[in-house]
């Protein structure tokens, strides 16, 4: 072999050792760990490719509210961990309007603080069946109602009170309305809470009183009265007696009696002992009377009545009479 043959052969053989240099560097392997929900693999490259080509490549379909820990244009090194968390969709009713939204969030919690604000200018309470710590599930139902406070003005009704007092000045028995009584009013200021248009609670502010109640007065008779046909009047004692008529003209009487007074219809003779001279007195049938005479023949519950005229005497007779000292 010549000189430049020799040469020739020298060359091709670097040339071919470069060549085998350069596919085995091609060819080196990418380790790149995938991790998918709970499913975690992993695959070696033969070329550094992008996040989006990885994804496709391994059959992987993500969307804009899925999570990566990468950008999709981002080159994968060796070593490296794609974490891809799916989004699920859920459903947010609000005051029952129905809103469908796709999340990765784990619990309840944390979905509502991610949309937040979209409710920043309103409040709002879960469900009552729901906690914050529950974890979402695909297709679940996240019921909120709107809150709401206002303040109402209401008037409440005071009770009058009926209060009673003796008198005398009426029969024992009977009653009469004194003072006629009214009801009172107080105006009442309070706070109250709607949430999702149902009122849950109502907080009293303030209570102020526009109308003083008056009670009502009601007087009861302690009087011990009797009707006559001239009024009412008050007795103090009543007592059961036998009475007899006269006139000025009987055997044994004149024209006065014997307190001086005129012997005519409306004095009477009773026993001092028994009713004092001077008092007042009603007899029924006879009518008001005063007590102004005596007579030997009066004793105890003896009474004689004087009349103006003989018939009137006579007509009268003797009778059992209930005799009323008055007042």
């Amino acid at each position: 072999m010549t000189k430049r043959l020799r040469v020739i052969a020298i060359v091709i053989g670097l040339l071919a050792m470069l060549s085998g240099s350069v596919s085995a560097y091609s060819k080196e392997n990418l380790s790149v760990t995938i991790i998918e929900g709970k499913n975690e693999f992993s695959t070696n490259l033969t070329e550094p490719i992008t996040v989006k080509q990885l994804l496709e490549l391994q059959g992987i379909t993500v969307s804009e509210d899925d999570e990566l820990n990468y950008a999709l244009d981002y080159t994968v090194q060796s070593g490296d961990t794609v974490k891809i968390k799916h989004s699920i969709p859920v459903i947010i009713e609000y005051d029952d309007i129905p809103r469908m939204v796709r999340t990765t969030s784990l619990t309840v919690g944390e979905l509502l603080d991610s949309v937040a604000g979209d409710y920043e200018e309103r409040e709002y309470y879960l469900a009552k069946d729901l906690s914050r710590d529950d974890l979402l599930k695909k297709g679940m139902i996240i019921k909120l109602s709107s809150t709401m406070t206002k303040k109402v003005t209401t008037y409440e009704k005071v009770e009058k009170s009926v209060e009673y007092r003796e008198t005398n000045a009426i029969a024992k028995g009977t009653e009469r309305v004194a003072v006629e009584g009214s009801d009172g009013l107080v105006k009442i200021i309070s706070e109250e809470t709607y949430v999702g248009g149902e009122l849950t609670d109502t907080v009293e502010i303030s209570r102020e009183i526009v109308t003083e109640p008056v009670n009502t007065v009601i007087e009861k008779g302690t009087a011990t009265m009797v009707s006559t046909p001239v009024g009412d009047f008050e007795y103090t004692k009543k007592i059961d007696m036998v009475a007899t008529g006269y006139t000025q003209y009987d055997e044994g009487c004149n024209a006065y009696t014997a307190t001086g007074a005129l012997a005519v219809r409306g004095v009477v003779a009773v026993d001092p002992s028994v009713i004092p001279l001077g008092t007042k007195l009603y007899i029924p049938g006879y009518g008001v009377a005063s007590a102004q005479d005596t007579g030997g023949a009066i004793k105890e519950n003896r009474i004689d009545l004087c009349y103006n005229s003989l018939d009137e005497a006579f007509a009268w007779g003797r009778r059992s009479v209930t005799v009323y000292i008055l007042q």
